[in-house]
């Protein structure tokens, strides 16, 4: 029987969600979901019986990395990332549409990885890819939200002080307390298509996360 173990953290954080023992797994593939059982062993978690179908049905590699999310009462939303580094999404549309500026807005997920550093706090902001932040549409000196694993969204500003790098600056560290990030976490940062205006904020495991930072671009900019 193939098993996927559940890191730790996310399983220390949620063990009154993992103890309804069935849950349903989704991707962005539309009106598709798994079934699966979890089980404990020896003090580990593990999604068990039905994973083999899932893995199978999304052509699962060693080498990919899979990012799990919370997505309701009893159901976990996977994002597979592919060798490219990219999420993998079928069900997006086609990369780009014309704005009415007549520039181009990304209609597919954009994503940066940074590591929370002690300047992240201290300069109460943290910095955008300006690739990110033009491909989502985002202006200067607009408001946005950031949403976290469980779907709570923080209202926070976005700046661009230096005419160089975006930057979230009203709101940021509201976020990092209430969620409890510290240093050396690390944040995969994603937009969400057509949206207009949120941009999801995801813990990952850190030897997953220092594996996105060695193959983002400038800024943390994931290609």
């Amino acid at each position: 029987m193939l098993l996927q173990s559940i890191p730790t953290a996310f399983a220390d954080q949620h063990k009154k969600f993992l103890r309804q023992v069935s849950l349903e797994l989704k991707t962005d593939k539309p009106g598709r979901s798994w079934d699966v059982k979890i089980k404990k062993m020896s003090e580990k978690w593990y999604i068990a019986d039905g994973w083999s179908e899932f893995a199978t049905d999304n052509q699962l590699l060693q080498i990919n990395l899979l990012i799990f999310r919370i997505a309701g009462e009893s159901a976990l939303h996977v994002f597979i990332f592919r060798n490219s580094s990219c999420l993998e999404d079928p069900s997006a549309p086609p990369p780009t549409s014309a704005d009415d500026d007549g520039g181009s807005i990304s209609a597919k997920t954009l994503q940066f990885v940074r590591e929370l550093k002690e300047y992240h706090y201290s300069d109460l902001r943290m910095d955008i890819p300006k690739p990110f932040a033009l491909g989502s549409g985002i202006a200067p000196n607009s408001d946005v939200k950031l949403e976290d694993a469980r779907g709570r969204l923080w209202p926070v500003t976005i700046t661009d002080p230096n005419m160089r790098m975006f930057a979230i600056t009203r709101g940021w560290i509201k976020f990092l307390r209430d969620n409890n990030f510290e240093v050396g976490t690390f944040l995969l940062f994603e937009s969400v298509p057509n949206s207009g205006n949120v941009i999801k904020v995801l813990p990952v495991e850190n030897e997953a996360g220092k594996k996105m930072v060695a193959r983002a671009g400038k800024g943390g900019f994931i290609k």
